[in-house]
């Protein structure tokens, strides 16, 4: 049985987000997580030797990490954002904390998760149907990339996919064990890309097994805010990043 209020829970927050650290901190007492704040690595503090040692622009490192996975005449390299910078770091710093962590995984979750109704019964039902070889879990669809956007036909009674590359589905939420944290800090420092695409590329670059919850467990707010799938999203959910 999967105890959620058991499994070491990392939230990447933004500090200057403060409704999102008021409506998370809600989230949080709902479902009883044991959890890390990752508040370091904010953009404002981005820069100099510390950007250097998380970020290094190459055109050279990103037509590697691109050409394999997506078209690299349609995404050419390009300088990351500073809120993307940020937010990857703060990835990378739950990386490292899993992986130094005695638990066997670990849960990062970002501060614009919607989690739904049937997220805490629903995990041990899809816990149950994982097979053991999984290193990373996206239980979330992003802004609803569902399991035919990864080239995969639905099957019935089925809720758990090994994902094809490329396997990353946004970032709102990933259950990462220990080992594979330990091979993503190692190879995603410094990084290249913005977290997920990074992701991707480090997926498939260490041949990891990437597992889909389908139908998810959670989605993010600032994508649906952006899209309208969702209705009565709080205007503080709108994105950084974009």
């Amino acid at each position: 049985m999967v105890d959620i209020s058991k499994i070491r829970t990392y939230v990447l927050h933004y500090t200057k987000l403060t409704n999102r650290r008021k409506y998370m901190e809600k989230l949080v007492d709902l479902l009883k997580l044991d959890v890390t704040w990752i508040t370091e690595f904010d953009q404002e503090v981005m820069t100099g030797n510390l950007l250097d040692e998380y970020y290094k622009r190459s055109d050279e490192d990103w037509e590697r990490k691109v050409t394999p996975l997506w078209d690299i005449n349609e995404h050419r390299p390009r300088k990351l954002r500073p809120a993307e910078i940020s937010l990857t770091a703060k990835h990378v710093e739950a990386l490292k904390r899993i992986s130094e962590d005695e638990n066997e995984f670990g849960l990062i979750l970002e501060d614009d998760v919607l989690v739904k109704e049937t997220f805490v019964d629903g995990l041990n039902e899809y816990f149950a149907e994982l097979p053991d070889d999984w290193d990373v879990i996206f239980p979330g669809d992003g802004y609803g990339i569902r399991i035919w956007d990864n080239n995969q036909e639905p099957i019935p009674n089925r809720r758990v996919y090994l994902a094809n590359n490329p396997a990353s589905r946004c970032t709102e939420a990933m259950f990462v064990k220990k080992e594979a944290a330990k091979k993503l800090y190692d190879a995603m420092k410094p990084f290249t890309m913005v977290c997920d695409w990074e992701y991707a590329w480090q997926f498939y670059n260490l041949a990891l097994n990437i597992y889909w919850f389908e139908p998810s467990l959670i989605t993010q707010a600032s994508h649906a805010l952006d899209l309208g799938t969702v209705p009565n999203i709080p205007e503080f959910f709108r994105s950084t990043l974009r």
